[in-house]
């Protein structure tokens, strides 16, 4: 987009700000998701670091395909980085949701009604 304009009405001097602006939107909101979760242990947050993460993993394919097309080395590394700190975030928000959500629903589960109560323990008196 910013090719087609002249060069004094461009906002942008390279497609590498795009890319950057495209790479860090989603990173703040995954950076906001993942402290109230760990600051507040909310469990909601798995949701927006979900949504947010399925973006970013969008955006990171994305510019990977086209730093791997475009044969650009530069800074495909940053790419990959992007791409492992990506993944490492949204499987630590999964297991910290799990890891809250176990112990509010541990004494409710179906076991107890299929199970039933323990039988009362048996006397010592054979009489």
């Amino acid at each position: 987009m910013s090719q087609w304009l002249s060069p004094d009405k461009r906002k942008f001097d390279t497609v590498e700000a795009w890319v950057i602006l495209l790479m860090v939107g989603p990173g703040i909101w995954l950076l906001v998701a993942g402290l109230l979760q760990a600051t507040y242990r909310w469990v909601w947050p798995v949701v927006l670091v979900l949504v947010v993460g399925s973006v970013a993993a969008y955006v990171g394919l994305l510019v990977l395909g086209l730093y791997e097309y475009h044969r650009h080395e530069s800074s495909l590394f940053v790419v990959y980085v992007y791409l492992i700190a990506l993944l490492l975030t949204v499987a630590a928000s999964v297991v910290n949701a799990i890891l809250e959500l176990v112990p509010r629903f541990s004494n409710r589960g179906a076991e107890q009604t299929i199970v039933g109560p323990e039988p009362p323990p048996a006397s010592f008196s054979s009489k």
